[in-house]
């Protein structure tokens, strides 16, 4: 990862590649639903 957790929330496309970001990171999964909540598309 090479940008601050603070970034995520404010991307408005984010590419995940196997993880389970949600049961590992949920910080950040927490940070991908409300870029997802602003209008990010998640691919």
């Amino acid at each position: 990862m090479t940008q601050s957790i603070e970034d995520i929330a404010e991307s408005k496309c984010l590419l995940v590649i196997g993880t389970n970001t949600f049961e590992q990171h949920p910080l950040i999964g927490r940070r991908i639903m409300q870029a997802k909540m602003k209008g990010a598309k998640i691919i």
